[in-house]
């Protein structure tokens, strides 16, 4: 059937000799119903949904990706939909940096919401007005450092300060610094100055009730490591969506060791990424939908890209693996956990440019059956495209069982095969049958001795410990008889990490050593000190000594009498 309106949909599609149906509506009432149409069109009986508002509708940008999620078409052109988009001035600059879906590029007039004038940095003001589809009565105010305002003033023909309602020359400060200066008294009541700081430092003060650091600020950069960064992008994009966080800057390069679809919810964060200080960095997100199911990517400048995956056919292995928990290493059993799998290619061929990867993981993303996904794997093979695949668990979890929820779980897993039917692709965990946790302590007393030890340490492999070493004390359950270890053992690595008295350590050392051979598997219990300044795999074994006669501290012994 044709033209039927959105409230009638439902029981349209499930009338008697009704194959497909054709929905045409408003922007409004598709957008209320939009997840029900979702669903619907999931069924494959819907042909189209168009669009019949009179005059192209207005919308946010978030309303737009929405409906291009369902699938929504247009009848106001042949090149796309067009909308007149109006939203927040912050949410208008980080689309343009990387536009999903070209929502502005195919918009009428791009207009901001803001009731306040907004104040924006040289950086996010020369990306506004570079809009080619922009209101020309919008209004803004730019706020900068010297040097950057007094190079732009510098240009022929500026027309980014010129066109704007006040301009303010920024003095930078920490928030320690600041809070020095806002406490004189005499300060001049026309400062301003703007705040660059690190990820937990501006995450703090924004907790402080009452505290005008942040708010008085004309803007709030971070400069942070990419792990710090992205392990709180959530709370982030908190402060960005009320306009406290005006830049992002990395100190250290991007990796892999993100998840991609989290940039797609934190989308505002991503728009401060991805914009012209970090412009070395170059980060592209593309999104594709196809079925009904929405995939997103990434490439960078390096040869480092990524896509997440929410394709049906896609089946996560059980059990026991290794997984990257937060910034760390650690465990997980992978059971029914709400999850989706992410890719990531790592180009090793020459004749592979940037734009060719783009294409290879949209073979990936937009694959509509498991022979589709197997060919794009065939053709990253035969291509020298080195491949990875992760389950990414969607829910914050307790891995360790110790009351801590990881946000960031990934789990590792291999390729394994196509089923023997044809509609699934299977994949193998990367187990094992050992665990190292670390023992971060201070009751946890090291002997000064000489001791066996393993790894480059000396010629007959002894080491005296001065006391001084930089290293990390860790606890290793290791599978007596060699087969994979299974996720209960995690609770015995859970107490000894957990314990927060000696008293606690000592009884959970005990109960893990008692159950150790009738674990299944058996299991063996041992504790290591690791020194980093001898590499990864050097250190030397310790014996468990038990309390101290005051009950204070944790005894280790040397495995060697000296």
């Amino acid at each position: 059937m044709i033209g039927v309106a959105v409230a009638d949909a439902v029981k349209t599609a499930a009338t008697a000799g009704v194959k497909s149906i054709t929905i045409a509506d408003s922007a409004a009432n598709i957008l209320k119903n939009a997840t029900a149409l979702k669903t619907l069109a999931a069924s494959n009986k819907i042909t189209s949904i168009l669009i019949n508002d009179k005059t192209p509708p207005t919308a946010k940008i978030a309303d737009v990706l929405v409906m291009q999620d369902i699938g929504v078409q247009d009848t106001h052109g042949v090149d796309g939909v067009k909308y007149n988009i109006a939203d927040t001035a912050s949410n208008i600059i980080a689309h343009t940096r990387f536009d999903i879906g070209d929502v502005l590029k195919n918009a009428k007039l791009i207009s901001i919401t803001d009731t306040k004038t907004p104040t924006l940095t040289l950086a996010d003001a020369q990306t506004l007005t570079s809009i080619t589809k922009l209101d020309p009565k919008t209004k803004y105010s730019v706020a900068d450092g010297g040097t950057a305002i007094a190079s732009q003033a510098a240009i022929a023909g500026e027309k980014v300060l010129s066109g704007a309602q006040a301009v303010t020359i920024n003095k930078n400060y920490n928030i320690a610094q600041a809070k020095s200066v806002l406490a004189l008294k005499n300060l001049d009541k026309n400062n301003a100055y703007a705040i660059t700081d690190t990820v937990a430092n501006i995450l703090a003060e924004s907790k402080v009730s009452g505290s005008k650091v942040l708010a008085g600020a004309t803007a709030v950069n971070i400069k942070d490591t990419m792990a710090n960064i992205f392990t709180n992008a959530d709370d982030l994009e908190t402060l960005a969506k009320s306009n406290q966080i005006s830049d992002i800057n990395f100190t250290d390069e991007i990796n892999g060791n993100i998840d991609v679809s989290q940039l797609w919810n934190d989308a505002e964060i991503f728009g401060k990424i991805t914009g012209t200080t970090v412009s070395s960095k170059d980060i592209n997100v593309f999104k594709t939908t196809t079925n009904g199911i929405s995939n997103f990517g990434v490439t960078t400048n390096t040869n480092w890209y990524a896509a997440s995956l929410h394709q049906p056919f896609l089946t996560p292995p059980k059990g026991f693996s290794e997984a990257w928990i937060g910034n760390d290493n650690g465990f997980y059993n992978l059971q029914n956990d709400k999850s989706h799998f992410q890719l990531e290619l790592q180009n090793n061929n020459t004749s592979f440019n940037k734009s060719d990867i783009q294409n290879l993981l949209n073979k990936f993303m937009t694959a509509k059956n498991s022979e589709e996904f197997q060919a794009s794997i065939k053709f990253a093979s035969d291509n020298n495209v080195q491949i990875q695949f992760e389950v990414v668990l969607d829910n914050p979890v307790d891995a360790y069982g110790n009351g801590n929820l990881s946000k960031n779980v990934q789990i590792p897993v291999n390729y394994n095969s196509i089923s023997s039917d044809q509609k699934q692709i299977n994949f193998t965990l990367n187990s094992r049958n050992w665990i190292n946790a670390s023992m971060m302590q201070p009751f946890i007393s090291i002997p000064k001795v000489t001791t066996n030890g393993w790894g480059p340490l000396s010629s007959d492999n002894k080491y005296t410990i001065t006391g001084n070493e930089i290293g990390h004390l860790a606890v290793n359950i290791s599978s007596i008889n060699g087969t994979n270890l299974t996720y209960d053992v995690t609770k015995y690595l859970a107490g000894l990490t957990s314990a927060k008295s000696p008293q606690e350590f000592d009884a959970s050392y005990k109960n893990a050593q008692s159950n150790a051979a009738i674990n299944n598997p058996p299991f063996s219990l041992s504790i290591f000190f690791g020194i980093n300044e001898q590499g990864s795999n050097s250190g030397f074994n310790l014996a468990y000594g038990g309390l101290s006669p005051d009950g204070k501290n944790i005894l280790l012994k040397s495995t060697l009498t000296p």
